[in-house]
Parts: structure tokens; sequence; C-alpha cells
């Protein structure tokens, strides 16, 4: 645990010092180090906490799990006559759906819903969340993190609600981001 903290800031300090002198990784290095680092192995305890799987890391602490997405969906009821919604909805994509833990929320109030991640095995630990709440609605969709707007091929389309929490900062530029949220515009 102390080990991982003193990683976590030496890799903060490297990132501001690489800023601050002005080294920068180019967009694909820093694509394929992410999607390497989410295809690791998941019984690493502090990756599957990273990826927000039940039973692990912080997340061994079920109430925790469940109220990150329970505040996600209290958002949209907040804000839903900005969103004008009416339930339940036709579909919803989640944009690195992780280990479930909004999916759970959400999938109860969808006719389908849409997961993307960059693994497989996410989209397995989240398919089997949401069954594990008497949902059978769930899509899979498998990114790759180098090419993100591969996505657009997949052809989904008449979304009605677009939720990404936790990795739009993941992505390797500004520039790569809105490119992205531009595509499901």
């Amino acid at each position: 645990m102390i080990l991982n903290k003193i990683r976590k800031k030496f890799k903060s300090l490297l990132n501001v010092s690489r800023d601050k002198f002005g080294y920068k990784e180019s967009e694909s290095k820093l694509a394929a180090d992410n999607q390497d680092y989410w295809n690791r192995d998941y019984s690493d305890s502090i990756l599957a906490q990273d990826a927000h799987w039940k039973d692990k890391g912080m997340f061994e602490n079920h109430q925790r799990w469940y109220s990150l997405g329970k505040e996600h969906l209290e958002l949209v009821f907040t804000y839903n006559s900005m969103l004008n919604l009416r339930f339940p909805i036709n579909k919803i994509v989640e944009w690195g759906c992780g280990g479930g833990a909004n999916s759970i929320h959400f999938a109860p109030i969808t006719k389908e819903f849409i997961g993307i991640d960059v693994t497989k095995e996410s989209l397995d630990e989240c398919n089997k969340q949401v069954l594990a709440c008497g949902q059978n609605n769930f899509k899979p969709v498998l990114v790759n993190a180098l090419s993100p707007e591969s996505i657009l091929k997949e052809g989904i389309s008449n979304v009605d609600l677009f939720m990404c929490t936790y990795v739009y900062e993941l992505f390797p530029s500004p520039k790569k981001r809105i490119k992205n949220l531009k595509a499901w515009l």
C-alpha cells in the first residue's frame, strides 16, 4: 500500500518534470502505454481497483463500490430536466464501463446498455455485475486505446445517454479527447 503511494507520487512528479522541461511522449506511445496498463493481470488488486471492480482494493467495501455508481445515477436524475430524458431510456452508452459500478444502476433504467472498454476482462466483469443485478441488456464493445475513434465502425446510434466517468483524463492528449467527444455529438 505504501509502496503504491510512493510509486504514484513518483509518477506524478515525473510527469510534472516532463511538462516543465518540455519533454512529451508521442500520442501513440501514451496510448500504447495506456493499453498495456489496462491489459495487465486483473488479479492485481490495484489494477482491478483502478477499473472499479467490486471486491478489489478499496472496493472490498461493497458500499463504497455501490455508492460510486449511485452518485452518478443521482446526478442524471437531478439534471434530468436539462437532459430531457424519459424513463426507461432506450439506449445508454458508457465509455469505460470497467467493473460495472455505474452499470448496475443504469442497466435497470434502459432497454439496452452498451459498455465500452479497452479490455475484455472489464467487459466480462461488467456483464457479470449487470447479470447479478437481474438485468440481461448489456452489450459489450471492445475498443483499442490506440485508436478509440475505431468505435465509430460499431454502428452505435440513437443513443439517449452517453456517460463517461474517470476515463477522458486517460486519453493521450486533449486533441484525442475532443476528437472522440465530437464523434459522439
